[in-house]
């Protein structure tokens, strides 16, 4: 989670953090109700961690070619002599790709352009430092998983299984986990399937 952090301190705290089915993101499938760290960590600063379907990397199409261009144009063509000159010069292909990478899913835009055209304030961490692990339990707050539902009819949740209604099967649906509610929500577009108890650890 001190690499989230970090992102925060850089780009601002998000709305909604976009994840893929990593364990690391999540915690364990052993005890699917428990919010792992990374989960903890978002809802105590009102940020929905948000999961993409299960299988589906196009998903973080974006962040995916940014870790390609890393790879092949910044990290494999420039000499380094050790930890500073890499966090140096990384921090320096981030901001020109900020300022003129555009991308389709921002119209043709940059990113620094996206941010200057809305206007947004950015908002950022309270403190520097990562907070004291072990996290304390959130009380409020959200998170979500959108899935595609297959003719069998379930819904994964970390590995733990829903039966839909039949007019879920191959449709994509979003499951909405309510802490302060214990209630698992799942939704097709705007029309809530079903409500589950979700009792969290």
């Amino acid at each position: 989670i001190r690499v989230v952090w970090e992102s925060w301190w850089k780009l601002g705290v998000p709305g909604i953090l976009q994840l893929d089915n990593e364990l690391a993101f999540f915690g364990s499938r052993r005890h699917p109700h428990g919010m792992g760290a990374l989960i903890r960590l978002c809802l105590l600063h009102g940020v929905e961690p948000c999961f993409i379907p299960i299988r589906e990397p196009w998903r973080n199409g974006i962040i995916e070619r940014f870790n390609r261009a890393w790879a092949h144009d910044f990290f494999r063509r420039t000499e380094m002599d050790g930890w500073e000159a890499l966090r140096t010069e990384s921090g320096a292909f981030e901001r020109r790709w900020n300022a003129e990478h555009r991308h389709s899913s921002l119209r043709g835009r940059t990113p620094l352009q996206f941010l200057a055209d809305h206007g947004a304030a950015l908002e950022y961490p309270p403190q520097r430092d990562l907070p004291a692990l072990p996290l304390p339990k959130p009380k409020t707050g959200r998170y979500h998983f959108i899935r595609f539902i297959r003719s069998n009819r379930r819904l994964d949740v970390f590995g733990e299984s829903f039966h839909m209604p039949i007019e879920a099967t191959y449709e994509y649906v979003r499951a909405t986990v309510d802490v302060a509610r214990q209630k698992l929500r799942v939704y097709l577009g705007d029309e809530l399937l079903h409500a589950f108890d979700y009792r969290l650890r």
